[in-house]
């Protein structure tokens, strides 16, 4: 039989909350006589027995180990290992842990700022932050404290009833707490404590004021307006045709937005996508003048954008449109932007039937024939979806030349 040997006292895995000195009690057994006992801490020699023969088959003993001033925080594994005189080494081990922990954990609250993209759902938001103790973390918990400075369960999943503490999760180096802020919190602040335990019981708090604002700015009133071909500022009405300005230039103006946290900007533009990308619009100063003038090409189809922003960087979308900006002259709008329209891409815009007479060609030998002064010009005109198309020279036809008509049938 192998000789065999542990250490039986303190138990494993004891929590030692200071550098005082520790009893160890060392216990050893060998049928054919003990003959040395070694005793390891985390795989060095902390001290050894010797026997000068066979005659010891048992023993006990108590040895006092003083953790060393530098001795760092964590686990740490005591082995014992015996051989006999019949030259057998224990060949089973029994090593124990203690868990040496004299210093205070460390905890904190990160982020303390909680937006729209930040909620788990419509009702919540996950609060966390780092925590550490070398020794280990026993628990987290989570509470809040009220304009009194009393603490106050924070609200979370079902089944959290803190009275005030209620747990949170540690995995690795972090704390997470599921946390149901009040509905609607528009750049609320709350003081949210958390309190970190480790092995030993030593207990800190840390205490952070946490900004919730999950709700967007308020929608504005957009004003999309031209200056027609009498010079006179029009307002443009909802998937308006444009047809009597050649590239206009379009004024937008919008309402200021309200937010309980205050804005930052405002992005605003012209779009065939839905929705843009926020960097192709353009940024406007909240506390300017709340107008842009937008610049368009012909045959076009356009919505207009104001995108709000408030302090913490939730977004408000506002459209107006689409708009369609198809003049009399060549080229005219017929398909849309399937990204704004869809299936209507093809079918849903007719405007460009009644852009009549543009001008589709010139022949230009009967030009140099009859001189400059006499262009012969084909036109072209749409009455309505299913008439033919009707052209013909422009004025008198020029002697010799039989005048062309091309009439609806």
């Amino acid at each position: 039989m192998v000789p065999i040997s542990a250490v039986v006292a303190p138990d494993d895995r004891t929590v030692l909350d200071s550098l005082d000195p520790v009893d160890l009690t060392l216990r050893a057994e060998a049928f054919s006589g003990l003959r040395d006992i070694t005793l390891n801490l985390d795989g060095n020699l902390l001290t050894s027995f010797s026997f000068p023969d066979a005659s010891v088959t048992g023993f006990v003993t108590t040895t006092t180990w003083t953790p060393a001033p530098d001795l760092v925080d964590g686990a740490h594994i005591f082995q014992s290992t015996a051989s006999d005189w019949a030259e057998q080494v224990q060949t089973e081990f029994f090593p124990i842990t203690l868990f040496l922990d004299t210093q205070l954990p460390t905890v904190d609250i990160s982020p303390t700022v909680f937006t729209s993209t930040q909620q788990l759902s419509t009702w919540g938001v996950t609060l966390g932050g780092p925590v550490s103790d070398l020794a280990g973390i026993s628990e987290v918990q989570v509470a809040l404290q009220d304009n009194s400075g009393q603490l106050v369960p924070a609200a979370g999943p079902p089944g959290a009833h803190g009275n005030p503490w209620n747990p949170a999760v540690v995995v690795g180096d972090r704390w997470s707490y599921p946390w149901r802020p009040d509905a609607g919190s528009d750049g609320k602040v709350y003081t949210v404590v958390v309190q970190a335990s480790d092995l030993a019981g030593h207990t800190v708090q840390a205490i952070q004021p946490v900004t919730v604002d999950t709700v967007p700015p308020a929608p504005v009133s957009m004003t999309l307006s031209y200056v027609n071909s009498l010079g006179v500022l029009t307002p443009i009405t909802d998937g308006q045709t444009i047809s009597d300005v050649l590239n206009p230039t379009l004024l937008l103006s919008w309402t200021s937005a309200t937010d309980g946290s205050g804005l930052r900007s405002y992005y605003v533009g012209l779009s065939q996508q839905d929705p843009p990308d926020l960097a192709s619009l353009s940024p406007v100063s909240p506390n300017g003048l709340l107008e842009y003038n937008l610049a368009t090409a012909e045959a076009q189809s356009y919505t207009a954008y104001v995108v709000s922003e408030d302090a913490y960087g939730n977004l408000s979308w506002n459209r107006f449109g689409p708009i369609y900006i198809d003049s009399p002259q060549t080229p005219d709008l017929i398909a849309l932007p399937k990204a704004l329209h869809g299936a209507a891409s093809v079918r849903g815009y007719h405007s460009w039937l009644v852009s009549g007479a543009s001008q589709i060609g010139v022949d230009r030998i009967l030009s140099s024939t009859l001189g400059a002064a006499s262009p012969c010009a084909v036109t072209s005109s749409f009455i309505s979806p299913g008439t033919r198309l009707r052209c013909g020279w422009p004025g008198s036809a020029p002697i010799g030349i039989p005048k062309v008509t091309c009439s609806s049938t």
